[in-house]
């Protein structure tokens, strides 16, 4: 299941936190089952700066103590957005009570946040002036959209636990237990470090199809070889099912975002090369690099990942998509993009990128290709030249109008032979066949497969707008289009890296 953030109004916040009987309404019992259900599942309840005034006018001195205190459980919204933006769409704020509210709603509509929740009908009035009024919700409505994603939601899906969370009975431990006898002194010493855990799961259902449990390593000898503040993956573990179905690139994409957000900029994994082949050859399709420097035994290899160039590196000796193969998946060489603005429609994307998933969607069909790094799109366009390494943004069309992933170009095959594009996008996750039929057999001319590898997700995503004030478009596209100007440099400080 999706991590929403959620900006809570202050007649959500209070019944939620009474300082006294008199305190306690018929919103409480509600309000702390939605914050009982955002704790389970790790849901974000966010306050907002400027509900601090709604406390500090209360002339009960010990209830604004008390309340002063019981706003350190929730997260501060930082860096909030002016209100300024809104107030071009409606009226600017007469009442000074009204101030708050404009300031709730500035947020949602910067996308800082997934939804507001508040009862106050005034503000989902307002609301719907600036056309967003989906993501403002009663609490009720947020407590059974919290529940029914978490019963419908059913791609699998990856998400970090604790290690003392791990279920050991579960069958994906079986092997582990009998290869390695003391596994169960290990897995006590990673639940008493409290080691966090990639775990692949479908949302209904407890079962794991996949493992990984991590560890910040500082041993001297890895320090020295990366000069890194390194992640180690001390056990990587899929369940027979799983295997074919791209499962291991969903787990290796959940490694990839935790380091990324704990800054390690290097990963390294031991493998017994002998029992386990498919995954050194799988290890090295995703730039992880074989050192025989550091093998502890004669069995062992060390295998390396870099989450941006060393400084002994030459990346000019490199072309865009090896760069990325080898750095990525968020790296991208500089100054040498070429940036494409590709429209995709809603039930596409949401196939192809799962994970962003507009709030309206709650329920989707288990796919394999949902589950992949690597990825292949269809398009009719075959006169767009497009080059290895080219980096595409991934526009959803229609009501959204916003950019919400990009992914880098490894290779392209144009043809009009449905068995051609099938024959080219083996090994490479890719809509069902039904769907290459439908959008190849009423081409008269060719169609043009991508093989691609996803790089990042715009977490908000990036409005269209910014790209016509920017003039990298001209305009919304109805076909693959090149961003002008100097997109790539605007690209890579979106990411932050490769810079």
């Amino acid at each position: 299941m999706r991590t929403y953030n959620f900006l809570i109004d202050s007649n959500i916040l209070f019944p939620a936190e009474p300082q006294s009987l008199n305190d306690i309404t018929s919103l409480s019992e509600i309000a702390l089952e939605f914050q009982r259900l955002c704790n389970k599942h790790r849901h974000h309840i966010f306050i907002h700066p400027a509900q601090i005034q709604d406390i500090t006018s209360d002339r009960n001195e010990e209830r604004k103590k008390l309340r002063q205190l019981s706003l350190k459980r929730f997260e501060m919204l930082m860096d909030s957005p002016p209100i300024v933006n809104i107030c071009k769409v409606i009226p600017v704020p007469s009442k000074r009570n009204d101030i708050v509210d404009y300031y709730l709603l500035a947020a949602l509509y910067a996308q800082a946040v997934h939804f507001l929740v508040t009862e106050d009908k005034e503000i989902h009035k307002r609301a719907r002036l600036l056309q967003i009024e989906s993501k403002v919700i009663f609490l009720k409505d947020a407590i059974k959209m919290i529940q029914s994603s978490k019963r419908l939601t059913i791609f699998p899906h990856s998400s970090i636990i604790k290690a003392h969370y791990l279920n050991l009975e579960d069958d994906i431990f079986v092997s582990l237990k009998e290869e390695y006898p003391g596994f169960m002194n290990w897995i006590s010493r990673c639940r008493e470090e409290q080691r966090d855990c990639i775990v692949i799961q479908e949302s209904n259902q407890e079962q794991y199809w996949g493992i990984a449990i991590l560890k910040r390593h500082d041993m001297d000898f890895f320090n020295k070889l990366c000069n890194q503040d390194i992640l180690k993956i001390c056990t990587l573990k899929l369940i027979y099912k799983a295997q074919g179905q791209y499962m291991s690139e969903l787990l290796l994409k959940g490694i990839f975002d935790y380091a990324y957000t704990h800054d390690h900029l290097c990963i390294i994994v031991e493998v017994n090369t002998h029992s386990h082949p498919d995954l050194s050859n799988f290890l090295e399709e995703f730039g992880f690099m074989k050192t025989e420097h550091f093998a502890r035994n004669g069995i062992d290899s060390v295998y390396v990942k870099y989450l941006l160039p060393p400084a002994d590196s030459d990346t000019n000796l490199l072309s865009s998509f090896e760069a990325n193969r080898l750095y990525g998946p968020r790296y991208i060489k500089p100054n040498s993009q070429r940036i494409f603005l590709v429209p995709i429609k809603p039930e596409w994307h949401n196939g192809l990128f799962p994970e962003f998933n507009p709030q309206h969607d709650f329920l989707f069909e288990s796919h394999t290709y949902s589950n992949s790094i690597r990825k292949v799109y269809i398009s009719s366009n075959t006169r767009i030249k497009l080059d290895e390494g080219a980096a595409l943004l991934f526009y959803l069309s229609h009501s959204e109008q916003i950019v919400t992933n990009i992914c880098i170009v490894e290779k392209i095959k144009i043809s009009k032979s449905t068995e051609q594009i099938i024959k080219f996008c083996k090994g490479y996750a890719v809509l069902p066949e039904s769907e290459i039929n439908h959008s190849t057999r009423n081409c008269t001319k060719d169609a043009m497969a991508i093989k691609m590898r996803i790089c990042f997700s715009f977490e908000p995503a990036i409005k269209l707008d910014e790209l016509l004030v920017l003039g990298y478009i001209k305009g919304p596209p109805q076909t693959i289009t090149r961003l002008k100007g100097d997109s790539a440099a605007w690209l890579l400080k979106k990411i932050n890296f490769g810079s």
